[in-house]
């Protein structure tokens, strides 16, 4: 009678083990970066509703939002009206994905740029219904150019669609939004 006296594994059972721990790790990568990238998403939703609120609440009195603009940041942070989540520096600032935002007003209007977004976060932000009770601040929306008007029949109609969204925001992190509100 022969006897087995073998101990450990084979090589084609530890191969198949880190196979097996392989696609275990990459299936848990993939959740958490998703996981991550709806965060970010949720993050940026907030940013711009914050920051269109926060300005709309220090300016709307005077009607005017001539100061709303980039060359004067570092007033507008020092005044509480940035948002934190949005202040990465004395005079800079930035969205949760990294990308710039920019500030342009004038007399009776006010834009925000948000630049280098995902598709994912370009879909969010583009599908969002800024009324309430029938009546928005936002005038105009652009999507990587297009614009977009509640009234206006040659431009695109507000709110933008999901499907409408889908065609005008790319894949890859080169999107940019602009909002106008009065």
């Amino acid at each position: 009678m022969l006897k087995n006296n073998q101990s450990g594994a084979s090589m084609i059972e530890v191969l198949g083990v880190l196979g097996i721990v392989g696609i275990v790790a990459t299936g848990f990568f993939a959740t958490v970066s998703k996981v991550h990238d709806r965060y970010l998403q949720s993050q940026v939703v907030s940013q711009i509703r914050d920051l269109q609120k926060s300005i709309r609440v220090r300016y709307s009195a005077m009607s005017d939002y001539s100061e709303v603009k980039d060359a004067n940041i570092a007033k507008l942070i020092s005044e509480k009206t940035i948002p934190n989540s949005l202040i990465v520096g004395s005079n800079k600032i930035a969205h949760a994905y990294g990308g710039n935002v920019k500030l342009e007003g004038s007399k009776y209007e006010y834009k925000i740029t948000f630049s280098s977004l995902t598709k994912g976060a370009c879909m969010d932000l583009a599908t969002l219904d800024w009324s309430v009770n029938g009546t928005s601040d936002l005038v105009k929306f652009q999507i990587n150019g297009t614009p977009f008007s509640w009234t206006n029949p040659l431009l695109g109609k507000l709110p933008v669609d999901m499907i409408t969204a889908g065609e005008k925001c790319v894949t890859n992190k080169i999107n940019m939004l602009v909002w106008t509100f009065q």
